[in-house]
């Protein structure tokens, strides 16, 4: 296993690219609300992934005095903002934009759903969206305090996230040895991901989610 700061350029790009589904898919019929309520969703998603070795996300959770968080989604969130898919008011988010719906819808129909060894993220992003996602990010956060998880440093035991002691790590960085699953995506997908998620490539943002419609509807 490796730590979230050695991820590579790939793993950071699936990152965000999982993140902004969660976040649109909330989006769609609740709010996003403030980083504590995004942190404990995309803990929910990424957790349960780790325990059965389904590599996905790439983030490092550990145990923060306001529970489990990472801090690749706090890199993410900022991206996001900068590229313009959504606002963020130092701890407070706006929902997704109909740019990044669009995106993230293609990415699901096409990728999630579309490649068969990948439905597996696509029903976990779902079902905690469906459990998760109303609930203010003060009812969330004490729901998540209450569950029970192993930890890195103690895989043979679980306590609640209450219990954890502060700097434990719930998830780190799969390698491929390590994982039973791993999340395909094309090469022509991450290509366009790694255009439409980097701040750098703001400009060209427009034109690769367009390519992307293009490409899904011929």
């Amino acid at each position: 296993m490796r730590d979230e700061i050695n991820r590579t350029p790939e793993e950071v790009t699936i990152d965000k690219m999982l993140l902004l589904s969660l976040f649109s898919l909330t989006s769609q019929g609740s709010t996003l609300e403030s980083m504590l309520k995004v942190q404990k969703l995309s803990f929910l998603v990424a957790m349960p992934l780790f325990l059965a070795r389904k590599k996905a996300f790439s983030l490092e959770f550990y145990r923060h005095q306001k529970g489990p968080m990472s801090t690749g989604i706090y890199t993410a969130v900022d991206d996001f903002h900068k590229i313009g898919l959504m606002k963020r008011d130092k701890h407070f988010l706006s929902n997704t934009n109909k740019r990044a719906q669009d995106l993230v819808k293609s990415f699901i129909e096409e990728v999630m759903q579309g490649i068969p060894e990948n439905r597996f993220l696509s029903e976990c992003l779902i079902n905690v969206v469906r459990e998760f996602a109303n609930l203010r990010a003060s009812r969330l956060t004490s729901l998540v305090y209450d569950m029970k998880f192993p930890t890195i440093e103690a895989p043979n035991r679980e306590l609640t996230v209450r219990e954890t002691p502060i700097h434990r790590h719930f998830t780190k960085v799969l390698d491929q040895p390590e994982s039973e699953l791993t999340i395909s995506i094309p090469d022509d997908w991450m290509d366009t991901l790694a255009i439409a998620l980097s701040p750098s490539n703001r400009a060209d943002f427009e034109k690769a989610s367009k390519s992307r419609l293009v490409y899904a509807r011929s």
